[in-house]
């Protein structure tokens, strides 16, 4: 079996994403759990970098930073970056899709977390 992908949300993704993801069965944290609240983005890729977590935000400061860790040859563990619109409790089930969908096509064997989400950010509408 494929290894399982790890994953972690900013303050800004409800926790209710992390509710419903971890009812399903993956692995996910929130930043408040970890006491991650007041964190910079930085801080936040930092730490998922430590823990091989892909990082699920809002926010865009992630695609300037994606581009600067790799110029600078640091390595990070994926970016799911989220657009804004699906904020919200609309937004909920459609980010909890997007998220199970990686879940489940790298646990089903379709990919592999190391190529496809490490080193990797993802725009996802």
């Amino acid at each position: 079996m494929a290894q399982a992908p790890k994953f972690y949300t900013d303050v800004h993704i409800p926790k209710a994403v992390v509710k419903q993801l971890r009812d399903k069965g993956v692995d996910i944290i929130h930043g408040s759990e970890v006491g991650k609240s007041d964190d910079s983005d930085v801080q936040h890729l930092t730490y998922c970098a430590d823990k091989k977590r892909t990082i699920i935000s809002f926010d865009s400061d992630f695609e300037v930073l994606h581009y600067r860790w790799l110029t600078e040859g640091k390595w990070h563990a994926g970016i799911l970056k989220i657009n804004v619109a699906l904020q919200g409790d609309n937004g909920i089930g459609r980010i909890v899709a997007i998220v199970l969908g990686y879940h489940e096509n790298i646990t089903g064997g379709a990919g592999q977390v190391e190529t496809d989400l490490h080193n990797r950010l993802y725009y996802e509408r």
